[in-house]
């Protein structure tokens, strides 16, 4: 499942639909963007160096690290303050599962 999914809100949409755990996936989002942010510098420079490019690439890392923070870890910060202080607005937003295939109607 984590293979599928892209990132942002559809891979927890994704999840959902696949009726997969949503949030280990949000989690494990979070954690590969932030991880990803921070190897990014190091990996191009290492596959621009290895191509032998001789031009200069400009790469602001500051800024990608702050765009990661703001859309990734801001909103997963609220998501688990929501649901450990106010459970019952998030079970409420939580969707809503369809009845298994198995259940009785």
């Amino acid at each position: 499942m984590i293979a599928s999914s892209p990132g942002g809100p559809f891979g927890a949409k994704l999840a959902t639909g696949q009726q997969g755990d949503v949030v280990a996936g949000a989690a494990t989002q979070v954690l590969l963007a932030s991880l990803g942010s921070l190897t990014f510098a190091p990996t191009v420079n290492a596959i621009l160096t290895a191509a032998d490019i001789r031009t200069e690439v400009p790469l602001d890392v500051g800024a990608l690290v702050r765009a990661v923070a703001l859309l990734q870890l801001v909103p997963f910060a609220i998501g688990l303050l929501l649901r450990r202080y106010a459970e019952p607005t998030a079970q409420a937003w939580r969707p809503r599962q369809p009845p298994s295939p198995t259940s009785p109607s």
